[in-house]
């Protein structure tokens, strides 16, 4: 039975860490969200921020892992044993709430980044199309002016 309580112990220990790394992931779209709305893209800012999200990502990914693989130990006795592990079930439940609210506010996050990214991007296509026309009119004016056949000035003398 001791050995039970140590993985519910692990469960919640992991669910814990689980917010926490939440927060960071929280965190880093706030950056990446001031980094994206700023006047100039920091580039370098925005990949640093992604690498240390992808970090973050990762270390959720095993917690889920680990979580998954000792629950399925202790599955069966905590739904047996729903009232001997009351108090745990229920500190579990409300790490769980609190993980689950974190995750939303994420994906909001993550979309709102996603679309100030578009637009971002969108604006320079734009940027970059403007310079491309007025690179083509530049070229084709110069192409026009060096085509044209000037006639050297020439002195009519009109003496009769």
């Amino acid at each position: 039975m001791e050995n039970k309580n140590s993985y519910i112990t692990i469960l919640m220990e992991s669910l814990r860490k689980k917010s926490t790394i939440l927060d960071e992931i929280l965190c880093k779209n706030a950056e990446q969200r001031e980094i994206l709305t700023g006047q100039e893209l920091d580039e370098a800012a925005l990949q640093s921020n992604m690498e240390e999200k992808e970090h973050w990502i990762k270390e959720l990914t095993l917690l889920d892992r680990g979580f998954n693989s000792i629950y399925e130990k202790v599955k069966e006795d905590l739904l047996n044993h729903k009232e001997k592990y009351a108090l745990e079930i229920k500190c579990m439940q409300t790490l769980i709430k609190e993980i689950t609210d974190k995750s939303m506010d994420i994906q909001v996050g993550e979309k709102r980044n996603r679309d100030l990214m578009a637009a971002h991007y969108s604006r320079m296509r734009t940027k970059i199309r403007q310079a491309k026309v007025g690179k083509d009119v530049a070229t084709n004016y110069y192409k026009t002016m060096n085509n044209l056949d000037f006639s050297t000035p020439q002195f009519l003398d009109k003496k009769k």
